[in-house]
């Protein structure tokens, strides 16, 4: 049977509509609260790792379509293709991806800071006995210091990680791009993957940005908490 690209959409928005399904369960869920500041900084890493997931299933998904696509095309036309709307895409897609770097750089820098000034509240409040004895879940300053550093060394991973995926999928758009400039797909193709994954990332965690910039602000005020201990 010869697949069509409105098969290869149609499989790509059933993949991300059980994507989207799956994680809005596994994002919002409530850690038991036994001690506030535990519990919210691995709920802070918990979410943001359900995103990441989001955003490689999805890529996943994505890459699979792709590659079919490729395989089964057979269209000597250039890459490059003067159609108005394509070229508005792309400039638009660039746009956004220069735009999305900048900003995800400036969110690791926050938590550069961050990871910093608590490698800091560690060696104030933790003597080298602290360190051999205590673990990171302790109630103690130190424990809570460890526990603060710890989690900003997990969050600054998983930006760089959002780092990595983000720059993917704009690749893979690039790929959609010259497939639909070749005519392997058909006309609008582009735009509704990509109006599709720009509808699954709201819908999991609203804006991008935002979502990340309020974990760090919760990291940020503990830091400062402390601090002034």
């Amino acid at each position: 049977m010869v697949r069509t690209p409105q098969h290869y959409l149609s499989f790509f928005r059933k993949r991300f509509s059980f994507v989207v399904l799956a994680a809005l369960a596994s994002l919002f869920f409530i850690i038991s609260q036994t001690n506030d500041v535990f519990a919210e900084n691995k709920k802070i890493t918990d979410e943001i790792e359900s995103f990441l997931s989001i955003q490689n299933d999805a890529h996943e998904a994505m890459t699979s379509g792709i590659n079919s696509l490729e395989r089964s095309c057979f269209s000597d036309l250039p890459d490059v293709n003067s159609d108005s709307n394509i070229v508005q895409l792309k400039n638009s897609i660039n746009q956004e991806r220069e735009e999305n770097l900048k900003t995800l750089s400036l969110i690791q820098n926050s938590i550069v800071r961050i990871n910093t000034n608590s490698d800091g509240l560690v060696s104030e409040n933790c003597s080298l006995f602290d360190l051999l004895i205590e673990n990171t879940q302790n109630a103690s300053v130190c424990g809570k210091s460890r526990r603060l550093k710890k989690t900003s060394d997990e969050v600054l991973s998983q930006i760089l990680e959002q780092k990595q995926i983000s720059e993917k999928m704009y690749e893979s758009f690039d790929r959609l791009l010259r497939l639909e400039a070749k005519q392997c797909a058909s006309s609008g193709f582009t735009v509704n993957i990509f109006n599709s994954y720009q509808e699954l990332i709201s819908k999991s965690v609203g804006e991008t940005n935002s979502f990340y910039e309020t974990k760090l602000q919760t990291l940020k005020t503990q830091v400062q908490e402390m601090q002034k201990k």
